[in-house]
């Protein structure tokens, strides 16, 4: 929706030098300068950091997952237990803010790595990356990753999820989670949003299953 002074199309209103989004004419929206709900900004679900920039302040869908971590390896040998330690799941978050104008920076945490096997021998896994939003090098909401498996079967001590911090006012939430802390063997810690963060299952005899990759979406709200 477009505001004119007589024949002048006006792009941006301002007040008190603050700009604004809309405005209304006693019941009536006159000026409407936000984005439409639904429409995707940025979403990656590939390991790495990016930035992308928001050209209007308002409401936006955050969807943010930690990687989960990698099982412990198995093993074939007769002195112990066969079946690796699984991993525990990434923390996610996913609410609505109101966010600022500005270059934001994106890491998405990769996957932690399943453990070797071998006779009698095993290496654990590894813990999963961290997925956080960043603006002016002030960090928004950081997604830890879940912890990666630590040893053979039922003797795996507790492998902790990955540890949610918001430092940003929310309208709402419909995830706001610590990852899944588990401990034994078979399934790793459950994922908390659409699959992504979960950690590696232990195998019977063979390496561990790695966790899964972490996620980042931004939608207008």
């Amino acid at each position: 929706m477009s505001l004119y002074v007589g024949k002048q199309k006006v792009t941006i209103v301002n007040k008190n030098n603050a700009e604004v989004g809309f405005c209304y004419k006693g019941d009536v929206k006159v000026y409407d300068n936000r984005l439409p709900a639904g429409q995707v900004i940025f979403e990656q679900n590939v390991a790495g950091t990016y930035t992308f920039t928001l050209e209007h302040k308002q409401n936006y869908e955050i969807a943010i997952v930690g990687a989960g971590g990698g099982a412990c390896g198995g093993t074939y040998g007769s002195g112990h237990r066969f079946i690796g330690g699984a991993g525990a799941s990434g923390a996610a978050f996913v609410g609505v803010a109101l966010l600022e104008k500005g270059v934001y920076t994106v890491t998405v945490g990769a996957a932690g790595s399943g453990g070797t096997n071998g006779n009698d021998t095993w290496t654990v896994g590894t813990k999963g990356g961290t997925s956080t939003l960043i603006l002016n090098n002030n960090v928004l909401i950081n997604a830890d990753g879940g912890e990666g498996g630590k040893d053979l079967a039922k003797r795996n001590p507790a492998v902790y999820g990955g540890k949610l911090t918001v430092n940003i006012q929310y309208l709402s939430a419909t995830v706001k989670s610590d990852g899944v802390t588990i401990s034994g063997y078979d399934a790793g810690g459950a994922s908390l949003y659409n699959g992504y963060g979960k950690g590696g299952n232990g195998v019977y005899k063979k390496p561990g299953k790695p966790g899964v990759v972490g996620y980042f979406r931004l939608t207008t709200a």
